[in-house]
């Protein structure tokens, strides 16, 4: 795999992870994605969707759709804004919370698995380039950068 280019070796771990992180969720009929925003719900109770996506780095659309989603699977709560009527904050059921302990374990078991062999300088040196990469697509898909 050393001689392919950049972007299929990204691809290659994205589309890799998705299949890792759906099957070790599967008895829970939820996917990897759904529980990433579960985790963000959890690490921050009364998040908007607006800021969700903005901290996900997600289409708006797509974040509506999803939590559309997480609702039929009663895992998130809706509250209307006192402040502002027009926004919606999201909140965690119970069996949600259980969710993403849960998910957040496989998260630490599988980031052990994906950085096997690093050192610890060389692991928070992927991470810091990885931040790198992922703000430069954001400039990509923003149309600030041109490709």
């Amino acid at each position: 795999m050393s001689g392919e280019n950049f972007a299929w070796k990204i691809s290659f771990i994205y589309r890799h992870g998705r299949v890792i992180y759906d099957r070790a969720l599967k008895d829970l009929e939820i996917s990897g994605h759904q529980v990433g925003y579960l985790i963000s719900i959890y690490k921050e109770p009364g998040i908007s969707q607006e800021e969700l996506a903005r901290k996900m780095r997600i289409d708006k659309g797509a974040v509506a759709k999803a939590m559309k989603e997480l609702r039929k699977k009663d895992l998130i709560n809706r509250k209307q804004s006192r402040d502002d009527k027009r926004i919606y904050r999201l909140f965690l059921t119970e069996r949600a919370v259980d969710i993403c302990v849960r998910g957040a374990e496989f998260e630490k078991r599988m980031e052990a698995a994906l950085t096997k062999g690093l050192t610890a300088d060389e692991a928070d040196e992927l991470g810091r380039l990885l931040g790198k990469v992922a703000d430069n697509m954001e400039n990509i898909t923003e149309g600030r950068i041109d490709i």
